[in-house]
């Protein structure tokens, strides 16, 4: 399809939407196009979202011992990732969008983001809130560089995190052991102006890693961010976890 058609479409599906409304989802490792086509359908239908939902596949191999190739190929990504949505952002319609990332797919985001909103300013406000699901980012880095830059932009940001998912425990072996900052325990990033959800207590595959996009819990949960804008104290079935920093992060109640 040509990028003429392709924003037509949209644009008319944005505007048979109350809210004129769209998200973004990006994907992980090990994910093929059609893996991802079938998690955004059914992100869509979980949150009952009537906007334009829409995935950027990036060139996973969708192979689990790919890691290091997917790795590259998300690197090579971004770049295109931050002019698609700049040009998605501009060429849609939509007044709302939602960036939904999940794993490696957040590092893409996240560093595209970041590079757009320098970039491109006059879109940042149109960027709602940004949801990263077990990101599979540097911890440091995240909160010294990511995070801040994100607060400059959107200013809303929610992290999923759990201390039982073995995919970011295997990835941050691989990486000279740097926590991951979809780890949580110990390791849970708690940042003022970001909501942190601890999802330990829910489970989902073999890995403990797609709750996001599997878990019904969650997925409700999104459903409220996306739909009423209601923030971690607003929303149903989430308990304030105190820290020793005088911050609140949240789970889910027992």
């Amino acid at each position: 399809m040509d990028v003429t058609t392709y924003f037509r479409n949209i644009a008319a599906w944005v505007n048979r939407s109350t809210k004129e409304s769209a998200f973004v989802f990006i994907h992980g490792y090990n994910t093929t196009f059609e893996d991802a086509a079938r998690r955004t359908t059914q992100i869509t239908y979980d949150i009952r979202f009537k906007g334009a939902p829409v995935f950027y596949s990036w060139l996973s191999n969708g192979d689990p011992g790919d890691y290091i190739c997917d790795e590259e190929d998300m690197r090579w990504s971004t770049t295109n990732l931050e002019k698609f949505l700049a040009d998605f952002a501009q060429e849609s319609q939509a007044d709302q969008f939602f960036l939904i990332a999940h794993s490696m797919g957040a590092r893409a985001l996240t560093s595209a983001y970041v590079s757009l909103i320098h970039n491109y300013s006059a879109l940042k406000e149109k960027f709602i809130e940004i949801i990263l699901s077990a990101p599979d980012i540097v911890s440091d880095i995240f909160k010294r560089d990511i995070a801040p830059a994100i607060f400059a932009g959107t200013g809303k940001l929610t992290l999923y995190a759990s201390s039982k998912d073995k995919a970011l425990q295997l990835s941050s072996e691989m990486h000279g052991g740097y926590p991951r900052a979809g780890e949580s325990g110990a390791n849970l990033i708690v940042l003022e102006g970001m909501e942190s959800i601890d999802l330990t207590s829910v489970r989902t595959d073999f890995l403990n890693h797609s709750y996001a996009v599997e878990n019904r819990s969650v997925l409700s949960d999104i459903y409220h961010i996306v739909h009423n804008s209601l923030r971690a104290h607003e929303r149903f079935g989430l308990e304030p976890v105190s820290t020793s920093f005088a911050l609140n992060y949240w789970r889910f109640k027992r």
